[in-house]
């Protein structure tokens, strides 16, 4: 068994009315995990033919985290992911990225704001040996 050490740091001194610095560390169990780089497919939600699949149901037995990174340099070239056919859940812009626990038993997909955007993502968690992801 390994462990994923996640951590976040929130610095600022002008978005609240104090200065904000907030760390937080989480060390996540798993035995697996991806790294993929792939063009987006698809510019609409609810077309999951053009929409590229990020994470498969069932794939992890307890918790996915995913990893997400939009390498867009432009911030107004969005990435949305949503699950199944609901709604979209995350919008990700140009040059940032999100760090998300998702349901192990929905699919996960992602669309763009552009097709061919580059997108930067990840799944850790413990395997489950029922799931074949070809």
């Amino acid at each position: 068994m390994a462990t994923l050490r996640a951590s976040l740091s929130l610095n600022s001194a002008d978005v609240l009315s104090t200065p904000l610095t907030l760390t937080t560390v989480a060390n996540i169990l798993c035995d697996t995990g991806s790294l993929t780089r792939a063009k987006i497919l698809g510019v609409a939600a609810g077309t999951l033919a053009n929409a590229r699949v990020v994470y498969k149901a069932n794939d992890k037995t307890e918790v996915a985290i995913l990893f997400v990174r939009n390498l867009s340099t432009e911030r107004e070239k969005y990435m949305y992911l949503h699950e199944d056919q609901e709604e979209t859940f995350a919008k990700i812009p140009g040059g940032s990225f999100a760090l998300i626990p998702v349901n192990p038993a929905k699919t996960i997909y992602i669309y763009g704001t552009d097709v061919d955007q580059i997108a930067e993502y990840g799944v850790f968690g413990l395997d489950s040996s029922a799931v074949a992801l070809s």
